[in-house]
């Protein structure tokens, strides 16, 4: 191994991404990196390989030396990451951010960078079904593969470029602007957080629904037009279009909203937590949401699905020239977007958008000329650029507190970045945390006040989990409600955590009725005990129950029966005999058989489930067996028809519980037992039967009118029913044809 390798191959997140990356590469590509980076001679093996160049990224004296034989573009453009903080880029927002460097062929850049070991492709191991071969065959796939036209970079490097200064470009001296009297004019931050914790309250009890186009409905984008979230933005005098969604777009970027198939759901726990000042929220938020492709200050909502616009690197670039100010300088918002309309390759060769004086004169020269001017500008988008950064510098970014507001001379509006958006970009020391903690007056009725002054993001998402948020403004109201404090007790924040950041923040001690009220509620709902998983084992007897428990088997008692065991691990199979399995996320299969008379019923416990022998205790009784504990049988009896009736269950129930379970359609005598007492009253009375040979001669009886009149009905195809009075007359008539009568005693028939 050469000298410039560290001898120990680390092992962390970055490594391991690092090394699955490699090994998503041909051999060929795999040196040619490997070559670059190293500097080694000799064969060596992929894996020593692989290695070797995951341990380079921990020698600073090695990083140096490539980062210093990149090209100045190569390293202008890992200045620009650094600077934004970004580990993963788009490609289409690398190339931007070097066609404001003066670059030509950004992809030439992008590929020294590839193949010197610094870029790495975002590679998706469940598509991926061949290694990579080159730059340019990563580029072909890319086309096809959208979402996956992204290149990372290691942290290390990132942190080597920051000790290295990198000439980048600037606003021109022209540009900057003397500020007026006053003091600058600032927000506190805390609006965006506001409004997130707002919807994440909303979420929790109805999540926002999403199209197949990634847009929302329409119940939902009225909800999200709520004056609540869009009105009373702290000094924020500029129209941000469709500024709530940009909080779920936000918000979403950073998990602290979901995205699961057609829902955007809250999060209990967010990977990332929750920011504990403004400063933690900043360095938070911003490195993750830069790229977003669902909103912007310029067009609005776009939705989930929407392809990439330029308005991300633009939104990178406007805070970088703020960024390369002295603290002291300000500048319009126009002489940013001009310098943008110069530089970036979605605008480059425009002219600058002509100023209100210049356009009023150009009016007094030649309107149809200022006219076509206009239009043509207007084509090309920058007048859309111009409009999108003023609501991006004085209303987005301002609402975070990355800007500051001033008038010059004039009284025209200038900006700068605030000292928590130089601390962004590691220009400033993160401002100083409020000491005002006790900013909660909490009333006897429940109701809280929140004073700006004191709140902190961190404890405005913490109140969000179990206090609903009422009235927003320099004093914010809440109220204590039980649903709010049940979703809080479900997302992990205990009677304990509620308590201790009431106390923390109050103004004065807690009043009586509010704690009593914390704790009814914190314990009502832990009398319910909530699994993720969890598995329920079921027993033949109870004495079986007991003797698994006199065994050591760890698990609590649901009934005489069954045990349930949280965790799959604590189970000893060992020590149990095992029937069947039951899978609840598909249809139930039939696993009861149904004797010859239509009401006994045996369990077939290889194919049952939990819920089998609940269902047959409403309807029959349990007999006993002798030939075995695995068997219960069950009858459908008169009584416990009658009381299943009584308790409400129905024939149509009855019904489709015999097609599920039993595999059949309801038996005639079950049914006879169900419904018996819906049916009339049935008659019983002495009638003579007169049986024939055959059918024909039971027709012949049934035409003839001498014989019809003495006929009452026909039981059947040979079978005539007549009176006991009109037994004479019968004998008569048939003794006149040549047939003989056959009289049957009461013995002979049962014979």
């Amino acid at each position: 191994m050469s000298s410039m390798v560290a001898k120990t191959v680390p092992q962390d997140v970055w490594s391991d991404r690092l090394r699955q990356t490699l090994k998503g590469y041909t051999d060929t590509l795999l040196r040619r990196v490997s070559d670059r980076l190293l500097r080694s001679r000799g064969k060596r093996t992929p894996g020593e390989l692989i290695d070797q160049c995951v341990a380079a990224f921990y020698n600073p004296v090695l990083l140096d030396r490539r980062l210093k034989e990149l090209s100045e573009p190569a390293r202008g453009l890992l200045a620009y990451v650094t600077r934004f903080r970004r580990h993963e880029a788009r490609l289409s927002t690398l190339l931007e951010l070097l066609s404001s460097l003066k670059v030509v062929d950004g992809l030439e850049v992008v590929g020294e960078l590839f193949l010197a070991g610094i870029f790495f492709p975002v590679l998706d191991a469940r598509k991926e079904t061949s290694r990579l071969r080159s730059f340019e065959d990563w580029l072909g796939s890319t086309l096809s593969r959208r979402s996956l036209s992204r290149l990372w970079v290691h942290p290390h490097v990132l942190d080597r470029m920051r000790q290295r200064s990198q000439p980048l470009p600037a606003l021109p001296a022209s540009a900057l602007v003397e500020p007026g009297s006053g003091v600058p004019r600032a927000s506190d931050g805390l609006d965006p957080y506001l409004r997130i914790g707002l919807i994440r309250q909303w979420l929790q009890d109805n999540p926002l629904r999403l199209t197949q186009a990634g847009d929302f409905f329409k119940r939902d984008l009225d909800r999200l037009q709520d004056p609540l979230l869009v009105r009373g933005w702290e000094g924020v005098e500029v129209d941000v279009p469709e500024i709530s969604m940009g909080l779920v777009a936000y918000a979403q970027a950073v998990h602290w909203l979901k995205w699961e198939g057609t829902e955007i759901q809250d999060t209990a726990e967010p990977e990332l937590g929750h920011p504990a000042d403004l400063a933690e929220g900043c360095r938070t938020i911003w490195p993750e949401v830069l790229e977003i492709n669902a909103w912007n200050p310029w067009e609005g909502w776009r939705g989930f699905n929407a392809e990439a616009s330029p308005y991300a690197s633009v939104m990178m670039l406007s805070l970088h020239l703020l960024a390369q100010l002295a603290e002291e300088s300000w500048v319009p918002s126009q002489a940013v977007s001009d310098w943008i309309a110069q530089h970036h390759c979605y605008w480059t060769g425009l002219a600058p958008v002509p100023s209100e004086p210049e356009l009023q004169e150009g009016l007094s020269e030649s309107t149809a000329a200022v006219d076509e001017l206009s239009h043509a500008m207007a084509a090309h988008g920058t007048l859309t650029l111009q409009e999108g950064m003023v609501r991006f510098l004085e209303g987005w970014a301002y609402s975070w507190q990355l800007t500051q507001l001033h008038k010059d001379a004039e009284g025209n509006k200038v900006v700068r970045l605030s000292p928590l958006g130089r601390h962004l970009f590691g220009l400033a020391p993160p401002p100083s945390p409020s000491e005002f903690h006790r900013t909660i007056l909490i009333q006897p009725n429940l109701e809280m006040i929140a004073y700006r002054q004191g709140l902190t993001p961190g404890l405005i998402l913490e109140l969000s989990r179990f206090a609903t948020w009422k009235q927003l403004g320099p004093a914010c109201t809440l109220l204590l409600e039980p649903d709010r404090v049940y979703h809080g007790l479900q997302s992990g924040c205990s009677f304990e955590r509620m308590m201790h950041v009431l106390q923390k923040h109050a103004v004065k001690e807690l009043p009586d009725s509010v704690v009593q009220a914390l704790r009814t509620w914190a314990n009502k709902r832990e009398r319910l005990a909530v699994y993720r998983a969890a598995y329920l084992m079921e027993f033949s007897s109870p004495e079986d129950l007991e003797a698994a428990l006199a065994r050591g088997v760890e698990g609590e008692r649901l009934t005489d029966r069954f045990l349930l065991i949280p965790r799959e691990e604590d189970i000893d199979f060992r020590h149990f005999r095992l029937v069947g399995t039951r899978d609840y996320s598909v249809p139930s299969v039939p696993c009861v058989e149904l004797g010859a008379d239509g009401l006994q019923m045996r369990v077939d416990y290889t194919k049952t489930d939990l819920l089998l022998e609940a269902e047959l205790e409403r309807f029959a009784e349990r007999r006993p067996v002798a030939n075995g504990i695995m068997e219960r049988h069950y009858e459908m009896t008169l009584c416990s028809m009658q009381q299943a009736r009584q308790n409400g269950l129905s024939l149509r129930y009855l019904e489709e519980w015999f097609h599920a379970r039993v595999g059949q359609s309801l038996s005639p005598a079950a049914r006879l037992l169900f419904s018996g007492c819906d049916q009339p009253s049935m008659k019983l009375e002495r009638m003579l039967v007169i049986q024939v040979s055959d059918e024909t001669l039971a027709d012949g009886l049934m035409q003839w009118p001498k014989s019809r009149a003495m006929i009452r009905s026909r039981l059947g195809p040979t079978s005539l029913v007549i009176d006991e009075n009109h037994l004479d007359c019968w004998r008569e008539l048939i003794e006149s044809l040549p047939w003989k009568i056959e009289t049957l005693t009461s013995s002979e028939s049962a014979s």
